[in-house]
């Protein structure tokens, strides 16, 4: 059962890239020496995957060590592999369409997520944050610094779905940004109701006033650039995430 102090976790979770990184600490940057040790650590890595990490936390030797061992721990807990190809998703998740990647219409790479395609019928929870990750995975690699947009589209979503999630679905779901080497730079929420607009202000309520301004309701924003493309919320397509 999903109660408020599931929502506290979730919320504070939820934190911009500059809470995460520690970007306000003093930067202690990592020499080259030790940039080649942990190369050598972590030598099974994907080289990309590495070098990105170092980019999004900047070098900093804390941040830089913690994700690495915060993104292992994570996978190996959830048996997913380090990098996630999209042959290892689960086939039904795979010809859902809950998750696409595209870009925003002033070019920031986009995971659209569409709620009401997340069957639990056709796979878990945890299936479907597989995919998730992988979509944020393919969408980071368009930028060079790792930045991202999401999109949440509430469209014909029942609140049915949020019962059958455990405060260990959103506690993941909340993981997948937080031990993966990208900075969600906008979230959008588009086609939502009025009940689920209070839910997620209601979330929202328990984090900080840094995390609530990257929270676009697209029907409310006035600015129609701050959008993704056609002023819905809708990216422009280079294909479903598996």
């Amino acid at each position: 059962m999903l109660t408020v102090d599931a929502f506290k976790k979730v919320a504070s979770g939820f934190k911009t890239h500059k809470e995460q990184s520690g970007e306000s600490e003093p930067q202690e940057i990592l020499t080259g020496a030790e940039i080649k040790e942990l190369k050598l650590q972590y030598s099974f890595l994907n080289k990309d995957l590495f070098q990105q990490i170092l980019v999004v936390r900047k070098e900093h030797r804390k941040h830089v060590t913690t994700m690495l061992q915060d993104l292992v721990a994570f996978r190996e807990q959830n048996g997913w592999k380090l990098l996630i190809h999209e042959a290892d998703l689960h086939d039904g998740v795979r010809a859902s369409g809950a998750h696409s990647v595209g870009v925003t219409s002033d070019s920031m790479p986009l995971v659209y997520m569409k709620l009401r395609k997340v069957d639990t019928n056709v796979a878990s929870p945890k299936d479907f944050q597989h995919q998730g990750q992988y979509a944020i995975q393919e969408a980071s690699k368009l930028h060079d610094k790792g930045e991202v947009a999401l999109t949440l589209d509430f469209e014909d979503v029942s609140f049915g779905i949020l019962r059958k999630l455990s405060s260990q679905d959103l506690s993941r779901g909340m993981d997948i940004f937080g031990k993966f080497p990208v900075k969600l730079k906008r979230v959008y929420v588009v086609n939502d109701s009025i009940c689920t607009r209070i839910v997620m202000k209601a979330v929202l309520s328990f984090a900080s006033k840094q995390v609530q301004s990257k929270i676009i309701f697209a029907s409310s924003t006035k600015e129609d650039d701050e959008k993704p493309n056609e002023k819905t919320g809708k990216a422009t397509s280079r294909g479903e995430a598996g």
